[in-house]
């Protein structure tokens, strides 16, 4: 099976498979690049989410608008993209990956409103312990999960004609989508409230 296969296969599984090893790969090289390359801080305040009052905002605060800015504003981008693809290609896999090599940046340059002193160098291990990497794995799910929602096609990246190809009443969700997206949101939770807990201690 081909790499387009895999993104675009009818099991969800295979394509969150797809999108999220591309995203973890890419990931690593911008990581890598940022570290070697960027000045660290240079992407610190620059999205809503690192401008928490800190001072003023309690632990479930604090929660909440991480989880709205990841369930509606990053997620919510995400499924929205998916109602267009350019050829055959899920335009909510281009927002997914783009938040995998950003976060990438972020890590090569010690971006984050809780800093750990010095840029952080390129480790897989290190990856896994990111609160980030457990949310952008759920819009990874949300990407894979949403791709049914597709109206809309764009000839291609330098074509930008458009075209609409289905009616909204076409659209379906499976249940296998729908479990996925359920995972994506537990996942969500659980990591929004492991990072409001650390910014928390890390404010008083």
């Amino acid at each position: 099976m081909s790499v387009k296969q895999w993104f675009l296969s009818p099991r969800v599984s295979q394509r969150f498979v797809a999108v999220w090893a591309s995203g973890v790969f890419l990931n690593l090289i911008a990581w890598t690049l940022a570290y070697l390359i960027l000045p660290e801080g240079i992407l610190r305040q620059v999205f809503p989410v690192a401008d928490i009052p800190l001072e003023t905002s309690g632990l479930w605060s604090v929660f909440l608008q991480i989880f709205a800015y990841n369930i509606l504003i990053a997620g919510g981008l995400i499924a929205l993209a998916n109602l267009f693809r350019v050829g055959d290609f899920p335009l909510g896999y281009v927002v997914a990956l783009s938040h995998w090599i950003l976060f990438g940046l972020f890590l090569g340059t010690n971006s984050f409103t809780i800093t750990h002193g010095s840029k952080l160098p390129p480790a897989p291990l290190l990856l896994i312990t990111r609160s980030g990497f457990y949310e952008i794995s759920a819009y990874s799910m949300i990407a894979a999960a949403t791709t049914g929602l597709f109206i809309y096609r764009q000839f291609s990246w330098l074509n930008w004609r458009t075209e609409k190809q289905r009616d909204w009443k076409q659209i379906y969700i499976s249940m296998g989508e729908r479990v996925m997206l359920l995972a994506a949101v537990v996942i969500l939770i659980a990591s929004n409230l492991y990072e409001a807990t650390s910014i928390m201690q890390v404010g008083r």
